[in-house]
């Protein structure tokens, strides 16, 4: 019986555990489209590119997690 309550009071002091999303920068149009220009010089394959990308996509799950 002592081994239940102490498992119960435990089990009460559990802490929830909650996701919390970030909040997504907001970047004006002008500063998108002169990144946009920048990028645009840079020769294919550039590490860059790739960056940028995956950027994009942890923006656009960030999006989906706070409309949620």
């Amino acid at each position: 019986m002592k081994h239940l309550i102490l498992f119960l009071f435990l089990a009460a002091c559990t802490p929830t555990i909650t996701s919390v999303c970030p909040p997504v920068k907001h970047y004006s149009p002008q500063f998108s489209n002169k990144l946009a220009n920048e990028l645009e010089k840079l020769p294919e394959g550039n590490p860059i590119l790739e960056i940028t990308a995956d950027y994009i996509n942890l923006r656009d799950q960030l999006k989906l997690c706070r409309s949620k």
